[in-house]
């Protein structure tokens, strides 16, 4: 895969501290890493109190910062998310996230293998 190795860090790095941070003492975060013939993945599942159902396609908005019920420590700008899109768009690839309330929730990257083909 070609990718920046510094941005990608840094897209993890996100994910993971969000999740820990929403999460808990008494929470669980899992990490997952998949690779099939065309891309790589990762996910970042946590069972923190989960965003609401009309939050869920605006997390990644700039300054967007979804009521969760909980504080998250240390605050935050609303830009972390945003960025990761940026960042991952920027490689090819794509993220979504997945949530329930109460429950916790899912955000998952795919990035190309293969750079895609260059026009004409």
């Amino acid at each position: 895969m070609l990718a920046d190795r510094a941005r990608i860090a840094q897209v993890v790095t996100n994910l993971l501290d969000n999740a820990v941070a929403y999460t808990g003492p008494s929470g669980t975060v899992q990490v997952r890493v998949w690779q099939t013939s065309d891309e790589a993945g990762l996910s970042v599942q946590d069972s923190g109190p989960g965003i609401a159902p009309a939050a869920v396609p605006r997390v990644f908005d700039r300054f967007f910062r979804a009521d969760t019920g909980r504080a998250r420590a240390g605050g935050g700008s609303g830009l972390g998310l945003a960025i990761c899109k940026e960042l991952v768009e920027a490689h090819g690839g794509r993220i979504k996230a997945e949530s329930q309330l109460g429950i916790g929730s899912t955000f998952a990257v795919l990035l190309p293998l293969h750079p895609p083909p260059g026009p004409g």
